[in-house]
């Protein structure tokens, strides 16, 4: 294919060839023609090829992280609610704002030491962060992310007044 080369296709495949997760798939697919030696990859059913690509068309079906645009991007200090936990590494947080539950990161790495260290917190306990908020439009998507930048204090669950 060239530059000049023009190809039509019907809107429902031009869609799927937008869609992310269609797009690493084939990626992922397609990535033993990055291999020495496999020169093209194909599907064949019975005696038919359905499909045949080569090696040289690769580049066509890279998926490249599509730019996104920051609508807002503001950091504020919360109070939040702890839900859940996940202690693997790039997981997100479950917190609750006193108005609706977020999926945050955890990005106060001092805070994850002391964590790790075995200081105990759990589900209930509030925390006082610094929670970023930054909101992006990526191929017409308006997508919302929740950082925690760092944590302030840490206190046990809330508890109602006795009498």
């Amino acid at each position: 294919m060239t530059e000049t080369e023009v190809i039509e296709v019907i809107k429902p495949v031009f869609r799927l060839y937008k869609t992310r997760a269609v797009r690493v798939f084939l990626q992922k697919a397609l990535s033993p023609l990055e291999l020495e030696g496999i020169t093209s990859f194909g599907v064949v059913r019975g005696n038919d090829i359905d499909l045949d690509i080569d090696k040289m068309e690769l580049e066509a079906f890279a998926f490249f992280e599509e730019q996104e645009d920051v609508v807002s991007d503001s950091t504020a200090r919360k109070m939040l609610l702890i839900e859940s936990v996940t202690f693997k590494d790039q997981n997100k947080w479950r917190v609750h704002d006193g108005q609706s539950a977020l999926f945050c990161s955890m990005d106060d790495s001092d805070f994850l030491k002391e964590v790790n260290a075995g200081e105990r917190f759990g589900k209930g306990d509030v925390l006082v962060v610094d929670l970023q908020q930054i909101q992006t439009v990526s191929t017409g998507t308006l997508r919302t992310e929740f950082r925690i930048l760092k944590v302030h204090e840490h206190h046990a669950p809330l508890q109602a007044a006795l009498i």
